[in-house]
């Protein structure tokens, strides 16, 4: 009985382990991509790019 279950469960086990390798690796690929984001400012929650603009928006001198 326990060849029998060993050979059913087999595949089984080995796709089980494929997926979550392949899951896996796309959490990888989209945490490194949402890091290289260009600098962009639809990417940027306010809009505004470093500079004297952004820092009057939210009330620092610009040096």
């Amino acid at each position: 009985m326990g060849e029998w279950t060993a050979a059913l469960l087999g595949p089984f086990l080995l796709i089980a382990v494929l997926a979550c390798a392949a899951a896996l690796i796309s959490v990888v690929i989209r945490a490194r991509r949402r890091r290289r984001q260009p600098d962009d400012p639809a990417h940027r929650p306010h809009g505004l790019a470093p500079g004297p603009e952004r820092d009057a928006r939210f009330g620092r001198a610009h040096e």
